[in-house]
C-alpha cells in the first residue's frame, strides 16, 4: 500500500515516524522585508530538530548532525503533554495505535496525530514568520475532541530545551554546565520571556553586554498565555526529560508559571486547561525566535496576539513560495511532475540565491550553503536581516545561477562579469562566494544621508552607511536609532543604492 501521496500541493507521508529517517529544512522565505530563521526538521517526534538565526553557531534549539538529530528530536525538541483524569498522554511519542501524518509544503510543514484511545486529534503547522521585523518560527496547534463525549484536559506544550543567546552551539554542546551559570530569563511581565546570558563569556579583560535575545511567547484565546521556563518544574527528578514527573503527579495546579529563572538551561512551555465538548477544538500559537531588543519585541507583541495574525501569516508564507516558483509554473498531464519542477527550482535558488534587481544593483536573496544535518561539515549562513543573503561555494553558486538570465533578463551580463572577475591570475577560483556589500560613492555621503533622513522620522546615525555594508545593516541601524521608516524598504533601497558602489565578496 502506498503511504506517500501528493494532494493539493502537499507531499503527504502517512505514519511518517515509521519510515526511514530523513532530514530536511524550511527554506526561510520571508520576503525582502522579513527576517529569516533556519529550521531543520526530521520525520521523528514533532519534527523540528533544530532552529536558529544567521548560522548554526546561533542555535536556539540545538543543531545536531543527522544521526544525533534522529535520536534527540522527540526528546529535546517540541513536546506536548495532555493530562486527562490523572493520566498523561504525549502525542507523537510511543505508538498506542495512533495514526500520524506529515504534510510537506514549499514553505511550511504540518504534522497530525489521531488517537482513538484518547479521543483526541492534534495537528501542528510550522512556518517561519514572513514580512515582519522580528524573526520567529511559528507553531500553530489545534487540539480536537473526536471522542463523542466531554473531556477536561490539562495541557503543556512547548520546546524542551532552549540555548540562551550568547552561548554558541559548540559551547553548549561542550561546556553547557559552565555556561548555564551566566543564563537568565527576563521580560516575564509581558509573558514573552527572553533567554540570554548576562554578559559575554570570552576569556578577556573586556566584558560586554549581550544585546537582544531569543524569545518565546504563546497566544491562547486572544491573549498572552502563561509560560514555564524551568524544566525542573515539569520533569522533576527525571533529568533525562523522558517523563514529566511533576506534571504527572500534581497537574497544572502544582506548577509555578510566569517565573524568571537564572543559572539554568531553560525550556519554554505553555500551560493550558480546557473543557472540550464533543466535537469541539481549541487552538494556540507560539512564537520562538530572535529579537534585537526587549523594547522591539514588546512593540510587536500586539500584532502577534491579534486573532487573525497566525492564519494570515501562514497564508503569506505559502503564497510567497508560490510567487517565487511561478517563474517555472508548468502544466502537464502529470501534476506530480509539475510540482517536481517547482521544487527543483526552489532548491536551485536556495543554493544560488534568488535575483532581485534594485536600481542597477543585483541582490541574490535567500541563498545558503548546504549545511544541513546530513552535511554537518559545512558552515552555512543566512543573514537574519532584511534583504537576507547567504554564503555558498564558488562552484555551487556558479552552477546554480547559470540559467538565471533566462528567468530574469534584467540581469543581462551580471553573472558573466561577476564570476569571470573572481577567477585569479593563477587559474584558481575563490572557495566561497559571500553576500554582496555596498559603499557610498566618493562625494555622495551627504546625498545618501539626505535620502536616509527623508525616509525616516527621527535621527539616523551615519554608521548605517559607513564602510562596506549590506542592505540589511541599514534597516537594523534605523531600528537601533529608534527611528521610524516612513516608506517601504524597497523604495528606500531604490533611492540609496544608485549612490553606492557594489562589491563582490569572496
Amino acid at each position: 500500500m502506498n503511504t506517500e501521496r501528493l494532494s493539493q500541493g502537499e507531499f503527504i507521508f502517512e505514519d511518517y515516524d515509521r519510515k526511514a529517517p530523513f532530514s530536511s529544512f524550511l527554506p526561510g522565505l520571508t520576503g525582502e522585508d522579513g527576517i529569516p530563521m533556519w529550521a531543520f526538521y526530521t520525520n521523528r517526534g514533532q519534527a523540528i530538530g533544530s532552529l536558529g538565526i544567521n548560522s548554526k553557531a546561533e542555535a536556539i534549539i540545538e543543531f545536531n548532525p543527522a544521526c544525533t538529530e534522529y535520536e534527540n528530536t522527540a526528546l529535546k525538541g517540541y513536546r506536548t503533554f495532555i493530562r486527562i483524569n490523572g493520566r498523561t498522554y504525549e502525542p507523537f511519542r510511543g505508538r498506542r495505535g495512533a495514526k500520524r501524518e506529515m504534510a510537506v509544503r514549499k514553505n511550511s510543514l504540518r504534522i497530525c496525530e489521531i488517537s482513538e484511545e484518547t479521543g483526541l486529534k492534534l495537528s501542528v503547522d510550522y512556518f517561519v514568520l514572513p514580512h515582519e521585523p522580528i524573526g520567529a518560527l511559528v507553531r500553530r496547534v489545534k487540539l480536537s475532541n473526536i471522542s463523542g463525549k466531554s473531556i477536561y484536559a490539562e495541557i503543556l506544550d512547548g520546546a524542551a530545551k532552549i540555548i540562551p543567546r550568547g552561548i554558541s552551539n559548540g559551547q553548549f554542546q561542550e561546556m553547557s554546565n559552565l555556561f548555564k551559570s551566566w543564563t537568565e530569563v527576563r521580560n516575564a511581565k509581558n509573558r514573552a520571556p527572553i533567554f540570554a546570558i548576562r554578559a559575554t563569556t570570552e576569556d578577556s579583560a573586556q566584558v560586554d553586554e549581550i544585546k537582544g535575545g531569543y524569545f518565546y511567547t504563546c497566544v491562547y484565546n486572544g491573549a498572552a498565555a502563561p509560560f514555564i521556563c524551568d524544566a525542573e518544574e515539569i520533569f522533576g527528578c527525571d533529568t533525562s526529560l523522558d517523563e514529566p514527573v511533576c506534571f504527572d503527579e500534581k497537574g497544572l495546579a502544582g506548577l509555578a508559571a510566569d517565573r524568571e529563572v537564572v543559572n539554568k538551561v531553560p525550556c519554554a512551555f505553555t500551560p493550558i486547561s480546557a473543557e472540550l465538548e464533543a466535537g469541539a477544538e481549541i487552538t494556540w500559537t507560539s512564537f520562538l525566535g530572535y529579537t534585537p531588543s526587549e523594547e522591539m519585541l514588546n512593540k510587536e507583541l500586539e500584532s502577534f496576539r491579534s486573532e487573525r495574525f497566525p492564519g494570515r501569516k501562514l497564508e503569506e508564507a505559502d503564497e510567497l513560495a508560490e510567487e517565487l516558483t511561478a517563474d517555472v509554473r508548468t502544466q502537464t498531464a502529470f501534476p506530480a511532475f509539475d510540482k517536481y519542477i517547482e521544487q527543483c527550482y526552489l532548491d536551485n535558488f536556495l543554493r544560488g540565491g534568488y535575483p532581485v534587481t534594485v536600481s542597477d544593483a543585483v541582490l541574490y536573496l535567500y541563498s545558503r550553503k548546504h549545511g544541513d544535518p546530513e552535511r554537518d561539515y559545512n558552515f552555512f549562513t543566512i543573514d537574519g536581516e532584511y534583504y537576507s543573503q547567504g554564503n555558498g561555494n564558488f562552484r555551487d553558486v556558479c552552477q546554480n545561477r547559470r540559467n538565471d538570465v533566462f528567468f530574469c533578463p534584467g540581469l543581462k551580463d551580471h553573472n558573466i562579469r561577476y564570476f569571470a572577475s573572481l577567477i585569479q591570475l593563477d587559474g584558481y577560483n575563490p572557495l566561497e562566494i559571500r553576500p554582496a556589500t555596498f559603499s557610498v560613492k566618493e562625494g555622495k555621503k551627504e546625498e545618501a544621508m539626505a535620502v536616509l533622513r527623508d525616509a525616516c522620522e527621527g535621527f539616523v546615525s551615519e554608521s548605517a552607511i559607513e564602510g562596506r555594508f549590506k542592505p540589511g545593516k541599514v534597516f537594523r541601524e534605523i531600528e537601533r536609532c529608534r527611528a521610524k521608516l516612513l516608506e517601504n524598504p524597497g523604495t528606500l533601497m531604490n533611492r540609496l543604492l544608485p549612490l553606492c558602489d557594489e562589491h563582490m565578496e569572496a
